[in-house]
């Protein structure tokens, strides 16, 4: 079973990496400004803030606001995105979702 499913992880990674890299990146030369959005009241217990986002449109970001979701496992927590400085500008780095398995003994 734990052959299986390092596979596919490692399947999964593979695969994310190469959608990653088939879209182009939109490079900003300075970082937009996010407009002030109101974070309602949490769902359920079982919800976590996913965060606001930048989605590429055309040769710009547009600005896409943060929503509670419910993670893939019991043991995901959602990673902000972020931008990275690169020669000319600045990129968006999509958040996601990391498992973070819980190893009581």
């Amino acid at each position: 079973m734990r052959k299986i499913n390092k596979f596919l992880i490692l399947l999964l990674s593979v695969s994310l990496f190469a959608v990653a890299g088939s879209t182009a990146q939109v490079v900003v030369s300075k970082i937009p400004v996010a407009p002030r959005v109101r974070q309602f009241a949490r769902p359920t217990k079982y919800h976590l803030w996913v965060s606001d986002e930048w989605r590429p449109m055309g040769n710009k970001y547009v600005f896409a606001q943060g929503y509670w979701g419910i993670p893939p496992t019991d043991f995901s927590v959602w990673k902000k995105g972020y931008w990275n400085k690169v020669p000319k500008g600045y990129v968006f780095i999509n958040g996601y979702w990391e498992t973070k398995y819980n190893r009581k003994k």
